[in-house]
């Protein structure tokens, strides 16, 4: 069991700057798809995994958005579909590069899959974007710890994830590494 915990948050939002819109898909159904992945994005985080996945969908179908192909990604994570999620998530990107939530979910995604290499370097690509990300700090600390990373340099990355995010997780993580360094707690 980790000493400390990967913060599990997929991340679907719309993002205006970022997505691309097509010149074929007229004004209207495109508001109308953005509007869909609001209801899913809601849906989702209600626990409504297969309303949530139906509503992404006819986002996708209405326009191709970015974020409603990375929802359905986030859904088929929840329900343990992994294979589905990384080829989600990674068309999502590939949609639009400018989307990083895709990749900041596929790097959540494969460090559930035990790739540790492959999540570390992509929650380094998605920090580099947003070094303002506490729960991608998070994320790379508790894998790094759990990879042998020397504990001063965790905890330095759990302290700026912490001033970044008042997410409990992130508090427990750092709260936990303190501990070990000062010998009140077993390094489990």
């Amino acid at each position: 069991m980790r000493l400390l915990y990967v913060l599990m948050v997929l991340v679907v939002q719309i993002w205006l700057a970022g997505c691309f819109r097509p010149d074929r898909v007229p004004e209207q159904r495109y508001q109308r798809a953005l509007s869909l992945v609001d209801e899913g994005t809601s849906l989702l985080r209600q626990r409504k995994l297969r309303e949530a996945d139906v509503v992404f969908s006819m986002a996708a179908e209405l326009a191709p958005l970015a974020a409603a192909v990375d929802g359905q990604g986030c859904v088929a994570l929840i329900e343990g579909q992994l294979g589905r999620a990384e080829e989600l998530f990674e068309r999502a990107y590939a949609m639009d590069d400018a989307y990083d939530e895709a990749l900041i979910n596929l790097a959540v995604l494969k460090d559930i899959q035990g790739k540790s290499r492959e999540a570390l370097e992509l929650y380094g690509r998605f920090l580099e974007i947003h070094p303002d990300s506490g729960v991608a700090r998070n994320n790379k600390a508790a894998l790094e710890y759990d990879l042998g990373a020397r504990r001063i340099l965790v905890a330095q990355e759990l302290e700026k994830a912490a001033r970044l995010s008042e997410h409990g997780i992130i508090k427990d993580n750092r709260e936990k590494i303190s501990a070990v360094f000062i010998g009140t707690e077993p390094p489990y």
